[in-house]
């Protein structure tokens, strides 16, 4: 009997040691554990105007095929940047998709350096990279779009680099403000929203915020001598934090319902809790 007791005081303490030590080390590892790298989120989105839709009749066909666009003629669907993925040592050329007048996601990237960009020209090994475009540097924790726009006028305008204007989410004069518009056109634009009606001079900004969050607002927007309607519509504005982005730009007419302006439309998410970073224990 008197043995027995001594075996399970020893495989008790046994235990305990094996216990203590497991949660020192587990505590060790989450000391040691490496903290969320620094970053700032961008967007990128091409606008400008769609090119016209050319068909090729073939032979036996019962109707005309449309054909594909030249390069030139719309944006790079992807441009690329050398980059390191998680746990690769080795650097790379990385893929960042650019929709063309159609929203995209906030991305991460390395803040306090300027993102370049480049096009890919071929493919396989004979495929080339070219300087496309440059990302500037941005604060950690920033929030950005970028629009790109055609810096020259011609049936291949994305040929060139583009111009890159951007929107900084976090802003001042942004800050708190549910509806957000920008007019990236050449023309200046009669807006309306609700019964406050503004006129929006190219590369403006306006903003709107309002306590009557649940009601409907009109919102409206005419340019030119003619006072071409580019949308009339309804909308509500978020109580959450989300804010409604619109942005103006050129377009082909022959492309576009017979207007100049288009208009870009996205919901930019609220902010996520910015957390600390995790502290170390001694």
């Amino acid at each position: 009997m008197k043995s027995r007791t001594i075996l399970m005081r020893h495989y008790l303490i046994t235990v305990g040691i094996f216990v203590l030590s497991g949660t020192q080390l587990k505590a060790q590892d989450v000391t040691k554990a490496e903290p969320k790298k620094p970053e700032a989120k961008v967007s990128v989105v091409a606008l400008g105007p769609k090119p016209t839709r050319k068909y090729r009749h073939v032979e036996g066909g019962e109707a005309p095929v449309m054909l594909l666009a030249k390069p030139g003629e719309t944006p790079p669907p992807r441009l690329y940047y050398k980059g390191k993925p998680d746990g690769d040592k080795k650097t790379r050329w990385l893929t960042f998709n650019v929709p063309f007048n159609n929203p995209s996601v906030l991305r991460p990237i390395p803040p306090d350096k300027p993102l370049v960009l480049f096009r890919k020209i071929g493919a396989g090994d004979d495929a080339e990279y070219q300087r496309y475009v440059t990302i500037p540097a941005g604060a950690v924790n920033s929030r950005r779009i970028f629009f790109l726009t055609p810096s020259v006028t011609g049936p291949t305008p994305w040929d060139k680099p583009p111009k890159v204007r951007t929107i900084s989410l976090d802003q001042k004069s942004l800050i708190g403000k549910q509806f957000v518009l920008k007019n990236l056109s050449r023309f200046t634009v009669l807006h309306a929203f609700g019964d406050n009606v503004v006129s929006v001079a190219p590369t403006k900004i306006i903003s709107y915020k309002s306590v009557k969050t649940g009601e409907l607002y009109r919102l409206a927007a005419q340019y030119g001598t003619r006072k071409k309607i580019i949308y009339n519509t309804a909308v509500r504005l978020d109580g959450n934090g989300h804010v409604q982005l619109y942005v103006l730009y050129d377009t082909n007419p022959k492309t576009n319902s017979s207007r100049s302006v288009g208009v870009f439309r996205t919901m930019i998410p609220v902010r996520e809790k910015i957390q600390p970073p995790p502290v170390a224990n001694p």
